[in-house]
């Protein structure tokens, strides 16, 4: 082949390299077009990785609150917080009410700090049935009275409203049932009512002296419950102070013609209140002045039924020498040796017995005292 020949050739071939503007421009719409359909694709991907990663470090930043919490650690607390763990995150119980019960004042003031909800209402842990805030919470929180003020007054300045009040419930009414007078003067200060029965509850007589020499009738009147009751059974001054086992103010409220024998709320009357208060001597007296010792309460709790469960010795001894029935049985036809046996009070079971207590009564299903008591009262028992 000549030389013409082959530059002929050459020029003949297909130059598979060599673009035209319209190819070009088909060549990107086609690109185009695919990164389109691709495109959504790999964002949705790449944002479901991102999900899923912030998401396991969110899990990690709520273990690590957890553990703080539980554990009182204030540094992984910080840490937690500042990694976005919400201080209001509910697991079971809200954080702050996890530091509440367990008394960890650092964690809490970082939770705080952090916008910690103030205002949720959670079932309390040995409170009253309607629950409350976190206010509410530290009143009855399961710490010693230095603790629970330190965490009143930082919620309090926190912004927490003293004067909320749940279920016709106030924080008073709280320290009311916890008779801690520490707690209630600092509710004082910020404007809770502080009326007689907040006096005799926390046995405040020269207080409360005055009032009822002013005002005799007071000592028939009707104050808050501490529980529900029936209208118009709310305690009197004179059943407040049983309850507490103030003596004192009790004698005082009695010269000044208090009334004894009137029924004290929707199941009990003042030989249940001076029974709670531990007082057997106010039990015996108030037996001798006609109080009957086996008032059938709204569910058949009998003073001596009501307080096997809790009582000294030397009050279920005043309430037997009074006369108390060992053998009464309740609304679920328990005695009261049913419910000391189950509680392991080996001495109580021993008073009852010697009464004469029936050891093989049995409650509605059947069981006795036997049945539902710890190994050593079984022996006790037999």
């Amino acid at each position: 082949m000549t030389a013409t020949e082959q530059d002929q050739s050459v020029k003949d071939r297909p130059n598979y390299l060599r673009f035209g503007l319209g190819q070009i421009f088909v060549l990107f719409f086609v690109l185009a077009i695919l990164a389109a359909l691709i495109a959504p694709r790999i964002r949705t991907a790449y944002r479901s990785v991102q999900i899923d990663r912030r998401s396991r470090q969110l899990e990690a930043t709520y273990r690590d609150l957890d553990a703080a919490v539980r554990n009182g650690n204030a540094g992984l607390a910080k840490a937690a917080i500042e990694a976005g763990a919400d201080p209001n995150m509910k697991r079971g119980e809200s954080y702050l009410r996890g530091c509440i019960e367990r008394g960890h004042l650092e964690v809490m003031a970082l939770l705080l700090s952090a916008g910690a909800d103030l205002e949720t209402n959670e079932r309390l842990q040995g409170g009253l049935t309607a629950g409350g805030p976190p206010l509410f919470a530290a009143i009855v929180a399961p710490q010693p009275t230095t603790t629970r003020l330190n965490m009143l007054k930082m919620l309090i300045d926190a912004g927490a409203d003293p004067l909320i009040t749940i279920g016709g419930r106030s924080g008073m009414s709280h320290a009311v049932k916890e008779g801690n007078t520490q707690i209630a003067d600092l509710l004082r200060k910020h404007g809770l009512d502080y009326g007689p029965r907040e006096m005799v509850a926390f046995n405040r007589l020269d207080e409360v002296r005055p009032i009822v020499e002013q005002n005799p009738e007071i000592l028939r009147q009707r104050f808050s419950p501490i529980y529900g009751t029936d209208p118009g059974l709310g305690p009197t001054l004179l059943g407040t102070a049983l309850w507490h086992g103030h003596r004192e103010i009790a004698y005082f409220l009695v010269g000044g013609r208090a009334q004894m024998g009137v029924r004290e709320g929707s199941s009990s009357n003042t030989v249940h209140r001076a029974e709670k208060g531990g007082a057997p001597d106010w039990q015996g007296r108030l037996v001798s002045d006609g109080v009957g010792v086996d008032p059938l309460a709204t569910r058949q709790d009998r003073p001596l039924l009501d307080c096997v469960w809790h009582a000294s010795p030397e009050v279920v001894s005043a309430l037997i020498e009074s006369g108390a029935d060992v053998n009464a049985q309740r609304f679920d036809g328990k005695t009261s040796l049913h419910l000391a046996a189950s509680r392991n009070r080996s001495r109580i079971v021993q008073l009852i017995l010697d009464a004469g207590a029936d050891p093989s009564l049995t409650d509605r299903d059947g069981k006795t005292a036997a049945d539902v008591a710890a190994p050593a009262i079984v022996e006790l028992l037999r």
